[in-house]
């Protein structure tokens, strides 16, 4: 995994999607299609490629120097579009606005040299020789990126990227079983989170036959374990597109509580899938997003999980969010210092750094360990879901609840309260997401985070 500074320009609301039909052969990205696969007649004279195993997906590719993504905006829902090549040491990305705007994408690109524990990254585009963001990848498997321009961070949310198709969709043979996480907040000016009915996590079956992908058995679970009755994720039956960002799956329309929702939603090789969600009403346009995986075969051990160290980003998901923030977190990672919890086989510690505080002077990055992650049991039928994690973290000015609070080793006061996790693994590394309402805000949070 690398950790590197990028860029980005201005991101505005992206337009609701245009569907198009799917008409190439279907290959896994950065090399040719897997002998572990087998073409498929999607019912309209085009062409897929499936899994040749039953209720799988084409075999991932080889690791590439060369990584192509297709990202989404965590907040925003905005799809982003790159490309990281590490033997010239160069970056290029491109944001989308809308498959069927023209000449309105913002383009960019730049390259990154070692600066001791990061990267430096040159936007050679727009502002020669000026920091940017950041980003960390999981070498053809996972990237995610705090955009920024000319120096300054592009909003609060930072996207998160799959490996990019190219020539079409992936689509299991039969059937494969999903989790997923909803970014937790409405779409549009209220940006209010509604921690008892907004869908928080969930789990669905998604299968593919005679060109529809289609979703079955989807259960969609706020915050506490009780079903979801607001802002939930559009399952509905999809049609391979051709975007900006690379293929996709775009659902069909569907009205909710007044609100017309779809999803365009990014399938990867390696099973991880990321989807920018569309929402329309009287009231105007927004974009949220989820997260997701193809759940693995086995439980994932979570003693080795707890083992690694990891770097990512934090979203303080609240009206005044300026910004993500790197985010660090295993005690034998070299940037967490003077943990005040102590970590256990099922929990991380560690904290979240200033954006402005790395970009500004480029220290070796170092956080007091004062947040621990603790995630609990894993969900008996959906490998790879957590949905009991409790977050453990300052409560400087009190907001939490007095049940929920504790006294640190330091003398502070802490507050501790639940949130959802899906932990998965690409290429020998684990990733995790996590989500909730977080107590100490009034606000929520999200964490994306790539194992060293």
């Amino acid at each position: 995994m690398r950790f590197k500074l990028s860029a980005a320009a201005n991101s505005p609301h992206a337009a609701l999607f245009s569907l198009l039909a799917c008409t190439m052969i279907l290959q896994g990205c950065g090399g040719s299609s897997s002998s572990s696969t087998g073409s498929q007649n999607n019912g309209s004279g085009a062409t897929v490629i499936v899994g040749t195993n039953k209720n799988s997906l084409p075999s991932p590719p080889a690791q590439s120097n060369v990584n192509r993504y297709a990202g989404v905006d965590l907040i925003g829902g905005t799809s982003w579009n790159w490309r990281i090549s590490h033997p010239d040491h160069s970056y290029n990305y491109q944001l989308q606005q809308g498959v069927s705007s023209s000449g309105s994408s913002a383009n960019s690109g730049g390259i990154f040299t070692s600066l001791g524990d990061l990267d430096d990254l040159a936007d050679t585009i727009n502002f020669p020789d000026n920091f940017a963001g950041f980003n960390t990848e999981i070498d053809s498997g996972v990237a995610i990126f705090q955009q920024a321009f000319g120096g300054f961070p592009l909003g609060p949310g930072f996207a998160a990227g799959v490996l990019q198709q190219q020539t079409g969709c992936l689509a299991p043979n039969g059937t494969v079983n999903i989790s997923f996480l909803h970014t937790p907040v409405l779409p549009g000016p209220a940006n209010t989170y509604h921690p008892l009915s907004d869908t928080l996590y969930g789990f669905a079956t998604l299968g593919y036959s005679k060109g529809v992908f289609h979703y079955s058995n989807v259960t969609q679970t706020a915050s506490g374990g009780a079903a979801a009755s607001t802002n939930t994720v559009p399952f509905t039956d999809s049609y391979c597109t051709q975007a900006l960002a690379g293929y996709g799956m775009q659902s069909t329309a569907v009205k909710q509580s007044g609100t017309m929702q779809d999803m365009l939603a990014y399938l990867g090789s390696t099973g991880v899938m990321v989807g920018a969600i569309q929402t329309a009403s009287a009231s105007g346009a927004g974009e949220t997003s989820m997260v997701g995986m193809v759940e693995p075969s086995a439980p994932v051990d979570l003693a080795k999980v707890t083992a690694g160290s990891y770097r990512g980003f934090y979203i303080p998901i609240a009206p005044s969010s300026q910004n993500s923030d790197p985010a660090y977190f295993g005690v034998k990672s070299h940037w967490v210092t003077a943990p005040v919890f102590t970590q256990s086989s099922t929990s991380l510690v560690g904290s979240s750094e200033g954006f402005y505080t790395l970009l500004s002077t480029l220290p070796t990055p170092t956080v007091t360990g004062n947040m621990v992650i603790d995630f609990g049991a894993q969900d008996a039928n959906h490998n790879g879901l957590f949905p009991a994690v409790n977050i453990t973290e300052p409560d400087p000015t009190q907001q939490c609840p007095a049940a929920q609070e504790s006294t640190g080793s330091d003398g502070n006061l802490y507050c501790t309260f639940p949130a959802a996790a899906l932990i998965g693994e690409a290429y020998g590394k684990y990733f995790i997401f996590l989500a909730g309402p977080e107590a100490t805000t009034k606000a929520a949070l999200f964490y994306a985070l790539i194992q060293d």
